[in-house]
């Protein structure tokens, strides 16, 4: 299932990245706003019609409110679960709160913020979730700091126009995010059924050190761009930044993604396994 659920994010990622990168270097940003909206606002409809298949709910239910037409709320369960869905509500609003935090303050502050942010989240984790389920967002926490990206920094670097940079690649926009996008994309795909086909009978601890071996070294493939080593031994920008970063990166944080979701989803209390899933995949991306 969670196999499935990658290739039809991803395929999803493809058809969106096809038109982002022409409507950028047209200058077409609000067009692109428009498009993003209207995607975001589209699941409502399936699922206040109810297309989903789950369990119907009726408001003679005991613990159910009806809060307005088609609305209802599971009272009851909430009373009973009330505060491992506050900790996922409140891990939900990190993101948030620290953009606004990197936006408006500098740099040490945010890193501070950073900190308390992540430590918080671990002691409630610790507090809420069962032992097991701790020690898997802890290894992810520590997984996503030892992994430092600067991917929205280097974007600057990379679509650098030659007044600004002029020895740097100098990246188009259809280049760096529909064409690198798509071959990210296919090459995630390649990555799910690669995992599905030899990975996916492996045990959980082989799989993910082999992924953290392998992605460890993703992160030299920025360093060598922008130290212009590639150029030096005659590789451009541009095939050295596909075969490297949107090939590799991608093949290892697919690799890595799906075992991390799979333990999430099978140490999850039972009948919160989407919102364990959730709140496992927002840690590990903040």
């Amino acid at each position: 299932i969670i196999s499935f659920k990658f290739c039809v994010s991803l395929l999803g990622s493809i058809v969106t990245q096809s038109y982002v990168g022409p409507l950028s270097d047209a200058g077409y940003f609000h067009v692109i706003f428009w498009i993003a909206l209207g995607l975001l606002l589209t699941p409502f409809y399936p699922t206040l019609r109810g297309w989903i298949p789950e369990k119907k709910r009726t408001a003679e239910e005991a613990g159910m409110v009806k809060l307005c037409r088609g609305c209802m709320f599971d009272r009851g369960n909430f009373r009973k679960k009330k505060t491992p869905f506050i900790a996922i509500a409140l891990s939900g609003l990190a993101a948030p709160v620290m953009s606004a935090v990197t936006t408006y303050a500098d740099l040490g502050i945010g890193l501070m913020c950073s900190g308390v942010v992540l430590l918080a989240l671990a002691a409630l984790t610790y507090a809420v979730f069962p032992v097991k389920f701790f020690r898997i967002t802890l290894g992810m926490m520590i997984l996503t700091l030892c992994r430092i990206k600067m991917t929205s920094g280097l974007s600057y670097f990379y679509t650098a126009n030659s007044q600004c940079l002029p020895d740097g690649p100098q990246f188009s926009y259809t280049f760096y995010i529909t064409l690198t996008g798509i071959v990210g994309s296919l090459i995630h795909l390649l990555a799910v059924m690669l995992y599905q086909t030899f990975m996916s009978s492996w045990r959980f601890r082989p799989a993910l050190i082999f992924t953290m071996v392998v992605g460890s070294l993703a992160t030299i493939v920025d360093l060598i761009i922008v130290m212009r080593w590639n150029v030096a031994i005659g590789i451009p920008d541009k095939v050295f930044f596909l075969l490297g970063n949107a090939t590799f990166e991608n093949l290892t944080n697919i690799l890595h993604a799906i075992p991390m979701s799979a333990i999430s989803a099978k140490l999850a209390p039972p009948g919160m396994e989407s919102a364990v899933f959730a709140y496992s995949l927002g840690i590990g991306t903040f």
